[in-house]
């Protein structure tokens, strides 16, 4: 049985991949892979492996008309198009951008509410804009390449070169949040589904604030090694409030807008050129 993807949401991150895998998933005939993102044509030694790994994540009780991989790295991983094409030279791409400015700071607040950024934002990402994405170790779902996963137009003409425009649908982070059914139905039409009579349409992966714990090892080291009948009597909860914090999405404004855009200039033009640059991408648009 093959079980290969024949579709792709290939990204891009912060985007709403996760809620538009999530809706199209309940349909039937969509079988979404297990975990969503096996990142499976992001490096060549996982591409070795595409039988054994799609094997244990597809369901292979039935054929499905489709069966769905929703890796964020496919767009930005420079060597993706021509691996899927290898492997799966019918497949269809569903491709969702927001504002690229937007999608920056999404990124950034993402990381910071979990806990993994220490840094401001421009220092932040000035340091990783020296850094290239490394297909072999960047897959792990905390890389930091804000600005390079915001160049659409290098990454989306990789795969107009290679498939062309009839095999990608094309959709805004913004469209959806303003008509989820209607884009939902857009999708299935492109698919030639019939649209299921009811979805959750429940977000997903969406940035908001959290508690975030920081014990020191060797008091969580002390919590794990006395018994249960005592660790019940020591105020646990109590000490653990000690270490722990609530982070909020930070909020920017013109100077770090302009900061972006300065990054992202030569590449808004390349979106320009393909005719992809949204009229909804008010706040880069501004710098236009």
């Amino acid at each position: 049985m093959n079980v290969l993807p024949s579709l792709v949401i290939p990204g891009f991150p912060k985007c709403g991949t996760s809620s538009l895998y999530y809706y199209l998933n309940q349909h039937e005939e969509i079988d979404g892979v297990e975990g969503k993102e096996p990142h499976v044509f992001t490096s060549e030694n996982r591409f070795k492996q595409r039988h054994e790994i799609f094997l244990g994540r597809f369901n292979e009780d039935r054929n499905h008309t489709y069966r769905l991989d929703a890796s964020t790295t496919y767009m930005i991983a420079p060597d993706a198009p021509h691996r899927i094409k290898k492997s799966s030279p019918n497949c269809k791409f569903i491709i969702i951008a927001r504002d690229p400015i937007e999608r920056v700071f999404s990124h950034y607040n993402w990381l910071w509410c979990n806990g993994y950024i220490e840094q401001d934002f421009v220092p932040e990402v000035r340091d990783w804009e020296s850094s290239r994405f490394n297909p072999n170790v960047s897959f792990g779902g905390n890389y930091k390449y804000y600005v390079e996963f915001s160049r659409y137009g290098e990454q989306l003409k990789r795969y107009l070169d290679v498939f062309g425009r009839d095999r990608i649908l094309l959709l805004t982070t913004e469209e959806m949040k303003e008509a989820p059914q209607r884009v939902l139905n857009q999708c299935f039409e492109y698919l030639n589904l019939t649209p299921p009579e009811e979805i959750d349409m429940e977000r997903r992966n969406v940035t908001e604030e959290k508690e975030i714990s920081n014990i020191p090892n060797l008091l969580s080291q002390f919590w794990r090694a006395i018994p249960d009948s005592l660790a019940q009597r020591l105020p646990k909860k109590w000490v653990k409030s000690w270490f722990t914090k609530t982070v909020k999405p930070k909020t920017f404004g013109e100077e770090e807008e302009a900061f972006v855009f300065d990054l992202l200039r030569d590449d808004i033009r390349k979106q320009q050129a393909l005719g992809i640059f949204s009229e909804r991408w008010s706040t880069t648009g501004k710098f236009i």
